[in-house]
């Protein structure tokens, strides 16, 4: 596994300018407008406005509502179409059944204490659709150069991983910008 540094610099190598810019707002949790502003950047590179209006709306709007749904959605049939090996059957169902408890916290406006594990379960998602390879040193720079949005949102999430936020708003804007990314994969 990379550093951050390093696993932002492959943001900076490969991401369009735009890109890196959200990107690198995002994780400035000093300035909230800029965070605010990146967060909704990010979210419309990722996905389309309607995901964007989620973000920028007050907690629990119907954008919001529709956003977790989408990804419930969509993240379900990810997981269950992606090809695994048997050993790996049961994680799958275990990333099913954390979906379920993930989607209903974040309807329930629920969004520090789901944080944790929404984070573990974007990383068994990840693990389960690349393999072992997504633990691999060179992961970043391989995701950037096969698909570019994902390579991001693969960054994106080494970085959430690491971030220890005490404020609900924080972890509600990380949530649904991922979701964003993943309900329209």
């Amino acid at each position: 596994m990379k550093t951050l540094e390093t696993v932002n610099s492959i943001v900076e190598k490969y991401a369009l300018k735009e890109t890196i810019s959200a990107f690198k707002g995002i994780l400035n949790l000093e300035n909230n407008t800029v965070f605010q502003e990146s967060a909704v950047k990010l979210a419309s590179i990722f996905g389309n406005s309607e995901n964007s209006r989620a973000i920028a709306s007050n907690a629990g709007n119907e954008d919001e509502k529709k956003l977790i749904t989408s990804f419930h959605n969509n993240t379900q049939l990810l997981v269950q179409k992606t090809w695994i090996e048997k050993a790996d059957e049961t994680l799958k169902e275990k990333i099913l059944l954390q979906l379920e408890e993930i989607c209903d916290s974040l309807l329930h406006k629920k969004y520090y204490n789901s944080y944790a594990e929404f984070v573990d379960c974007l990383d068994s998602i990840v693990y389960l659709m690349f393999g072992a390879q997504s633990k691999s040193y060179d992961f970043g720079e391989y995701a950037m150069r096969i698909d570019p949005e994902f390579g991001v949102f693969w960054c994106f999430l080494q970085n959430i991983k690491q971030q220890e936020l005490n404020k609900d708003e924080f972890c509600r804007v990380y949530q649904l910008v991922s979701m964003t990314f993943l309900a329209n994969y």
